[in-house]
């Protein structure tokens, strides 16, 4: 589990929350958020935990 941010425009900020599964090497889940709550991401950890 990782974040990536990145900042463009007027001072817009991108997040990102990449969830890999290190052993298969497969792509659990992308959850991209424009806002700097974290809101969005922690709803999809709830979700892929279940």
């Amino acid at each position: 589990m990782d974040f990536v941010a990145d900042t463009f425009g007027a001072s817009r900020r991108l997040s990102i929350l990449v969830i890999n599964d290190d052993a298969c090497r497969e792509n659990l889940c992308l959850v991209r958020d424009t806002r700097n709550s974290g809101v969005q991401a922690s709803i999809s950890i709830l979700l892929l935990h279940c």
